[in-house]
């Protein structure tokens, strides 16, 4: 304990934690007034409720569920952050000053999601992602699917371990746009296989995209080898949908890319790099026609063996295109990791699945609803910002409430660098039309 409150540096230069009402994250009221604005605060009231739950609140279960994507957006992913922040003064002024939930508010919010809450949450985040389409309007969408392991601990249900990420945790099933929007996901049991179950998952989003709605947009779905399976193929083909999905490597597949490698190479050229495309129609057994197989063949410098890159498609895309597009499903990996490090995804402590599975889409909303601000509100320059860079610059503002004659005024810091943004943005939100996201 440094005594009197003062720094090493200087002993006459002291702090103290009772400056008054003094916000730390005073931006809060860029991002609160752009969801008043798209009609998202009024969609939430009309969407969401806990039918289970017939007792009058003084905090009601809409209020908390908004205070738990705030403090998500915010960066404040501990349950225990909330006894400190239910009294930050911006915070508060977003809720007109009324009481904001606790700790143990929360958590009693958070026990009381069910399965229903779960099928409204859906509705939710599907609306936002419709928001967004309807607001830019797409040429294509790609859905990139994926998994990722959040570790877990105690006697949560599903926790199993995964040998792939080598760590005890529940499988998180995750579907991406080519925007970075999360589309859909689910939690499942830790060593659940990737494709277990995926064609149920995502029929329902080719069913969408096959409609009159979208009938000029070429739906694409990517996944790694983990989804190359016959069942999905099938319900692609069954709705239009194209698809590029990496195959495992077999020995009917070597043995053909074989015979094009010695037919292109020969056996002598051993001093380069050689590399080259190529494809052909192959049928495994489980498949229920000839599919279109694109191959890589890659000759190191000095070595005797190639090495065979293989995908299954029904583009018909020219083979460096096919192999150059489903490579960019690489991005995926960088929603997953934004998710995972700035919106506390990977906070799964509750003992019930789809209590966790409740508060993994809650955050994934709040991961939607910041994609949207910044598409929708921020500067060019700022667009592409991830959330961590957007709280730095955009959120984590100090500011001090004053109150005189009636009258709130939040004063900013002087030296506050991105002052001309800040007025951008409040213009940038003023301009857009009063609509809702329902």
């Amino acid at each position: 304990m440094i005594p009197n409150n003062s720094f090493n540096f200087k002993r006459s230069v002291k702090f103290n934690f009772n400056g008054g009402e003094i916000s730390s994250d005073g931006g809060v009221f860029l991002f609160h007034d752009f969801l008043h604005k798209i009609g998202f605060l009024k969609f939430l009231k009309q969407n969401f409720r806990i039918k289970t739950d017939k007792a009058e609140r003084k905090l009601n279960n809409t209020k908390l569920l908004l205070q738990f994507i705030y403090m998500t957006v915010l960066g404040y992913h501990n349950q225990s952050d909330y006894d400190t922040m239910k009294n930050d003064p911006a915070l508060l002024s977003c809720f007109n000053d009324e009481d904001l939930g606790g700790q143990s508010a929360i958590s009693r919010f958070v026990d009381r999601l069910t399965d229903d809450t779960l099928i409204q949450l859906e509705d939710i985040n599907e609306s936002l992602v419709d928001f967004y389409y309807q607001n830019n309007e797409p040429v294509y969408i790609t859905s990139d699917l994926d998994t990722t392991n959040l570790a877990g601990f105690g006697k949560q249900e599903g926790l199993e371990y995964n040998a792939h990420y080598k760590e005890v945790g529940l499988s998180a099933l995750a579907l991406f746009d080519q925007n970075g929007l999360f589309v859909k996901g689910e939690l499942r049991s830790g060593n659940t296989y990737c494709s277990k179950d995926v064609v149920k998952f995502i029929r329902p989003i080719l069913d969408k995209y096959n409609t009159e709605k979208y009938k000029d947009i070429e739906h694409l779905v990517r996944g790694d080898a983990g989804f190359a399976t016959p069942g999905l193929y099938d319900a692609c083909e069954d709705t239009n949908t194209k698809y590029v999905i990496k195959l495992k490597s077999n020995n009917r597949l070597v043995t053909v890319a074989q015979e094009i490698a010695q037919e292109v190479l020969g056996a002598n050229i051993y001093h380069e790099d050689r590399v080259f495309t190529s494809e052909f129609m192959y049928k495994a057994d489980s498949w229920r026609q000839p599919r279109r197989v694109v191959v890589e063949i890659r000759r190191p410098k000095g070595e005797m063996v190639c090495h065979f890159f293989f995908v299954v498609t029904n583009l018909e895309a020219r083979q460096s295109l096919v192999l150059a597009l489903y490579r960019k499903r690489g991005t995926m990996e960088n929603y997953i990791k934004e998710s995972k490090n700035g919106f506390g995804i990977t906070k799964i402590s509750q003992a019930k699945l789809i209590t966790n599975q409740n508060q993994f889409l809650i955050k994934m909303i709040a991961y939607n609803l910041t994609k949207l601000f910044a598409a929708t509100a921020l500067p060019d320059t700022m667009k592409k910002h991830q959330i961590g860079t957007i709280r730095n610059k955009v959120f984590k503002i100090g500011a001090k409430k004053i109150k005189h004659s009636g009258q709130v005024t939040f004063q900013y810091a002087s030296a506050y660098p991105l002052q001309d943004d800040f007025h951008d943005i409040v213009s940038r939100i003023g301009e857009l039309p009063p609509t809702g996201t329902g």
